[in-house]
């Protein structure tokens, strides 16, 4: 078994290194430099689901659309809290803490495992993937850019992607639960929102 672990750790790296070994040299170190900012992604994904708030046609389709909002918000913070109760038994120095990498970022001082901002930008994109395949589209391809770009800017091993990545769909399943169980009030918190035009 430790064999096996010391196996994907070694990988791990490897990928690490394929990714951020051109970062400081290269015409995409801007482009990613954005792309892995704290703001960026989460900026753009926060718009799109204001549009996909107000974007319906009919009552009907407007009310599927705010489900799925809402469900993705409940996913997020799904996702968030696992991560920070995961954090509590778990941590993972950074790459550059234990690694000679490129750094292209800030030294964020939490565990590096599982990736947390990854984990919630992901778990934002599920629900609406599901409703709207085309925004729910761009929305994840805008969170893997984003994973992928803090890996390339040297804070992220590809390894605390994957672990977050099981933590959003785990978040996206139970959320779909939860919002089911609690859709009647939900419904009605629906209409009251209306009324004060805000849905």
């Amino acid at each position: 078994m430790e064999i096996f672990l010391q196996k994907i750790k070694g990988l791990d790296y490897e990928l690490f290194y394929l990714l951020n070994s051109t970062a400081g040299n290269s015409i995409l170190d801007e482009p990613m430099m954005i792309l892995a900012s704290d703001y960026f992604i989460p900026i753009c994904l926060a718009s799109i689901l204001v549009f996909v708030w107000f974007s319906g046609k009919s009552i009907k389709e407007r009310t599927s659309d705010q489900m799925s909002v809402i469900t993705s918000m409940i996913c997020m913070a799904s996702a968030s809290l696992s991560v920070l109760i995961l954090n509590i038994f778990l941590f993972r120095d950074r790459p550059f803490s234990t690694l000679d990498v490129n750094l292209l970022f800030y030294m964020p001082t939490d565990s590096s495992l599982p990736a947390n901002s990854f984990a919630s930008t992901l778990a934002f994109s599920l629900p609406i993937l599901k409703s709207r395949k085309i925004l729910g589209i761009l929305m994840l391809g805008g969170s893997i850019l984003m994973g992928l770009a803090r890996i390339y800017v040297g804070v992220h091993y590809p390894g605390d992607l994957i672990l977050a990545a099981l933590i959003a769909s785990t978040a996206f399943i139970l959320s779909g639960f939860l919002t089911n169980k609690i859709q009647e009030y939900l419904l009605i918190t629906l209409k009251v929102f209306r009324k004060m035009y805000l849905a």
